[in-house]
């Protein structure tokens, strides 16, 4: 079998996100800037979709090494997890990975550390907060309820959102989900013996298993001011100043924002590809 495909599955570095403020005109329009700021999270609009695809570190990786990217957000109808090695597993489990896996030589995971995500809850619910900040958000910002909400419909879907998600938070126990996660990881390796799987550690994401720690993408050993490694893309990036918050317009100006975008910009794409470039010919030399 020919195998000229990389599978990429991750989360919103992988789709894009946020490249849409460094390139989409009305983000970078002084006037609308003025009038509106710009206060995360935005509307996901069809036009940021060109934006995604063209900038971001999936395609420029395929591009240059000549394979054909699939990346696992631009399928539509399929369940996007809480990282992306839940997504693969997920499908897996509903015997939809395989089809995906035909002709793949490369499968990489994009790690950003610990999200809530339920099958049964998120699968169902796209309004469920994912991230830690997200869920502090949410239990902090109650909606605005007619004069007297109690028994309604929407009032105790909100309560029990609210019981679901601080359950969540007293109960997580990163250990746990660290070690299921490799258990996941290592058996889709196994289940596709002829395929390379490869993780890019984005955010923090631990795991002590040797053979997980084989499989990362060399990020380049860069030091901090202090003389340690820097051993995740974001924390490299932000050294590098190649975060969106950082390069933008918009929140590099006289405008209202709220919380800074930490995604990648078109150069942070760009130093990506370079090191998963660099670590897959080192590869096939081999």
């Amino acid at each position: 079998m020919v195998r000229n495909k990389i599978l990429f599955s991750g989360q919103s570095n992988t789709f894009g996100l946020g490249l849409e403020v460094e390139f989409r005109p009305k983000y970078n329009d002084d006037e609308w800037l003025k009038e509106n700021g710009l206060i995360l999270p935005l509307p996901r609009e069809p036009e940021d979709v060109y934006y995604w695809k063209k900038y971001r570190w999936t395609g420029l990786v395929c591009k240059e090494l000549g394979y054909d990217e699939i990346n696992i957000h631009d399928i539509k109808n399929i369940p996007i997890g809480g990282d992306g090695i839940q997504t693969c597993w997920m499908l897996q489990n509903k015997d939809s990975f395989s089809d995906l896996m035909d002709g793949v030589k490369y499968v990489i995971f994009e790690m950003s550390g610990i999200r809530w995500y339920d099958e049964e809850l998120h699968g169902k619910d796209s309004s469920y907060p994912n991230t830690a900040l997200e869920i502090i958000k949410f239990l902090d910002s109650p909606p605005v309820f007619s004069e007297d909400p109690d028994g309604t419909p929407e009032y105790e879907n909100y309560n029990t959102k609210v019981s679901q998600a601080h359950n969540w938070l007293m109960e997580m126990e990163p250990d746990i989900y660290y070690q299921e996660n490799t258990r996941r990881y290592l058996q889709l390796k196994s289940l596709y013996p002829d395929v390379t799987f490869l993780m890019l550690k984005w955010n923090e994401w631990d795991s002590c298993d040797k053979k997980i720690k084989h499989d990362l993408i060399d990020l380049g050993g860069i030091e901090n001011d202090a003389g340690q490694i820097l051993d995740s893309v974001h924390d490299i990036l932000q050294r590098k100043e190649l975060c969106i918050y950082q390069s933008t317009k918009a929140f590099n100006g006289d405008y209202k924002t709220g919380e800074p975008d930490h995604h990648a910009s078109s150069k942070g794409h760009e130093w990506v590809a370079k090191r998963v470039i660099k670590h897959i010919r080192k590869l096939e030399e081999n």
